[in-house]
């Protein structure tokens, strides 16, 4: 198992760091490596989703441990039992609010994942956290439109793997 995170400091409130993370289309506004992402809903746990990162096909994925203003889980669905999870978690510390990306990934082909995904993904972290922090702290985040996908309906993710994926 690959395990890593990064967090950052910001004098945004809650609503307006949870506003960033929940507007998901436009998440490619504050993270250059995401072309498009969009939900087949609400922000909800259990919630599918697809993202296209930079030079990579599509991936499916569905959201778990969603709390208000708190925390979110996004669960990748990758082939052969191979679990990836990129994980949020929002702190109030000394006034400021400390928000933290991290990511996890584990299974039988995740060496594979590793080199080709998240070795990318920690190596341009901090710089993803640096742009959210300065999009919130220019005057509130507010959604902008962002490069959108025709969305294509999304599977249950069991259909896609045999397996379901449970922490």
């Amino acid at each position: 198992m690959r395990r890593f995170h990064y967090s950052a400091n910001t004098n945004a409130t809650p609503a307006e760091i949870w506003g960033m993370w929940t507007d998901v289309e436009n998440w490619n506004t504050w993270d250059a490596h995401i072309e498009y992402a969009h939900l087949a809903g609400p922000f909800q746990e259990g919630q599918l989703g697809r993202i296209k990162l930079v030079g990579l096909k599509e991936i499916d994925f569905y959201l778990s441990d969603v709390r208000d203003k708190k925390s979110f889980t996004i669960n990748y669905v990758l082939p052969l039992k191979t679990r990836m999870e990129s994980w949020h978690t929002l702190l109030e510390k000394n006034d400021l609010q400390e928000f933290t990306h991290g990511v996890r990934i584990e299974g039988p082909l995740s060496w594979v994942f590793v080199f080709a995904v998240v070795r990318k993904i920690q190596k341009n972290m901090s710089s993803v956290l640096e742009n959210v922090k300065k999009k919130l702290e220019g005057s509130g985040y507010v959604p902008t439109e962002g490069k959108k996908e025709k969305n294509t309906p999304l599977p249950p993710v069991e259909d896609q793997v045999g397996v379901k994926y449970s922490k």
